[in-house]
């Protein structure tokens, strides 16, 4: 069986015959610009990144304080009770109320 090879038909030799233009400087430029800005949105991943695990480490530590502060607030309260005022001025400290005849009251001005 004989093979039968197409040759193209070229209609137009005009394309054929263009001079062939020197790109590389301009495919060097686009390649640079190309690679910075890949390099620019990686930088601002990994600084998106490392600001996000910021703000969770303050959150953390913001839930921590906001306990340690809900605790204080509490033990401020227990400490601040008149009765147990009271219990240590008399029992601890030997203190005595005054009698209202040693009370001198000064009217403020």
């Amino acid at each position: 069986m004989p093979r039968h090879r197409k040759i193209p038909v070229i209609k137009n030799r005009g394309i054929l015959m263009r001079k062939k233009k020197k790109t590389g400087l301009r495919d060097f430029i686009f390649l640079i610009l190309v690679l910075g800005l890949m390099l620019q949105y990686v930088w601002l991943k990994v600084e998106t990144n490392l600001a996000l695990q910021e703000i969770e480490q303050l959150e953390i530590q913001q839930a921590k304080l906001a306990a340690e502060n809900q605790k204080l607030h509490t033990r401020e309260i227990a400490f601040s009770d008149f009765s147990r005022i009271q219990r240590i001025a008399t029992k601890e400290l030997n203190l005595q109320f005054a009698a209202p005849e040693n009370v001198i009251e000064i009217a403020q001005q």
